[in-house]
């Protein structure tokens, strides 16, 4: 007559058995969690461990020396990942970059920092930047159509303030902290105002001595126009042909910015905009608008400021919204004589 052998088993859900209930290489079964315990021993001593079954909820750790084929997975990864590769974005939900490491190379995300790489970037398609764009003496951002200058698509804001008034709060949403900034009475002669606070990139106030009325601009650059069409070459003499025109070229409009950390009378400013007269608009460290002595526009590229007395800020080099362009295209040459 066949026997039936049963194992220690317990019904209570929850209940796993200790030390002492079994000796080492015994097996025990939880049949309310469908749970199987073995006794076994180890460097610390002898312990209860469960074995793995399916449709349950295991507790403890799981110790691995070769690949784990799934088709699902939930919980948390925690390790290097040094050998995670080819993971879909479509399949990962609330990913948090910390550090993604390749020799020397590594970028990650800091909650304070932002993302950072050390390493050159390839960008295939468009960059959208909202907020502002920086470029430091020693990491310009350049550019084939103008080097070192940062070029952004023309803005300009107005405010026009009626009635009178003594204090007037502009939010303009240029989200730059120093536009180019002209005010207007209501005869549309510029006029200087007591003074002109920046709050923060989108707001400034503007206060008069006097209550008045009239209008603030603020603008940041912007493309250029295309420039008119070059002279025709003049008629040649005895025969030659004549010259052909010079060739014409197209500015973009752009700014730039310059930070005076340490206070001196003359600022050498190298904008790079290609343009002899840009916009200029001076603050001081508190973000209120200075008048300089003397502004010198020396090239296309270049431009010093002199102060009656040691001044620190910053200083922005604009082409307005829709800046200029310089001479046009090609003349045509000149017909023989």
């Amino acid at each position: 007559m066949a026997q039936i052998v049963k194992l220690r088993r317990s019904a209570v859900s929850g209940q796993k058995p200790t030390n002492s209930n079994l000796q080492l290489g015994e097996l025990a079964l939880n049949t309310a969690d469908g749970k199987v315990y073995m006794a076994v021993s180890g460097s610390g001593g002898p312990s209860i461990q469960e074995l793995l079954v399916t449709n349950t909820v295991n507790t403890g750790s799981i110790y691995l020396t070769n690949n784990v084929t799934a088709s699902f997975f939930t919980g948390s990864f925690i390790g290097n990942g040094t050998g995670l590769y080819n993971v879909p974005a479509s399949g990962v939900t609330g990913l948090s970059l910390y550090q993604i490491v390749s020799g020397s190379v590594s970028a990650s995300i800091s909650p304070d920092l932002g993302f950072q790489i050390n390493t050159n970037t390839a960008i295939t398609g468009t960059l959208s930047v909202s907020g502002n764009l920086f470029a430091t003496s020693s990491h310009a951002i350049s550019a084939s159509y103008a080097a070192n200058a940062i070029i952004v698509s023309g803005q300009t804001k107005t405010l026009t303030v009626n009635p009178a008034a003594t204090t007037w709060s502009f939010q303009h949403n240029l989200g730059y902290k120093y536009p180019a900034i002209n005010v207007f009475d209501v005869n549309d002669n510029v006029v200087v105002p007591k003074e002109i606070t920046v709050v923060d990139n989108n707001n400034l106030v503007v206060y008069f001595d006097t209550p008045q009325i009239g209008t603030v601009i603020a603008t940041i650059g912007g493309n250029g126009s295309s420039g008119t069409s070059g002279t025709s070459g003049t008629s040649g003499s005895s025969g030659t042909s004549g010259s052909s025109g010079s060739s014409g070229s197209t500015t973009v409009g752009a700014y730039n910015s310059l930070t005076v950390s340490s206070p001196s009378t003359t600022w050498s400013f190298q904008h790079d905009l290609g343009a002899q007269y840009p916009v200029f608009q001076i603050y001081d460290t508190n973000g209120f608008v200075i008048i300089p002595q003397q502004i010198q526009a020396i090239d296309l590229y270049n431009s010093t400021i002199t102060f009656s007395s040691p001044q620190s800020g910053i200083l922005v080099a604009t082409l307005g919204e829709g800046g200029g362009g310089y001479s046009g295209t090609s003349g045509t040459s000149g017909t023989s004589g």
